[in-house]
C-alpha cells in the first residue's frame, strides 16, 4: 500500500472521486508517486451535465520499506 487514506486531506461538501494514484517512480532505495483527488459538480444549463476538476494533487517520497512518507509539494 502507498498511502493510507487517513494522510489525505478531507474536502467538506464535494463529490469526492477514488484517489488515483499517478506517476509511480521506483528509485534503488525509494518511490515517488503522485495522488490526486478530483471532484465533481452537476450543473444545469441547457441540460444537466457534469464537471469534473482536479481538487487536491500531491506528490509523496516514501522509503521502499514504507517508512519515511514525506509530502514533495501539494496543489
Amino acid at each position: 500500500m502507498l498511502f493510507f487514506a487517513e494522510n489525505a486531506p478531507e474536502f467538506e461538501g464535494y463529490n469526492i472521486s477514488p484517489v488515483l494514484y499517478e506517476y509511480i517512480v521506483i528509485a534503488d532505495e525509494y518511490m515517488l508517486f503522485t495522488i490526486s483527488i478530483t471532484a465533481w459538480e452537476d450543473e444545469y444549463i441547457d441540460g444537466w451535465y457534469t464537471v469534473w476538476f482536479d481538487l487536491y494533487t500531491a506528490v509523496y517520497r516514501v522509503d521502499k520499506d514504507g517508512k519515511n512518507l514525506t509530502l514533495l509539494s501539494e496543489d
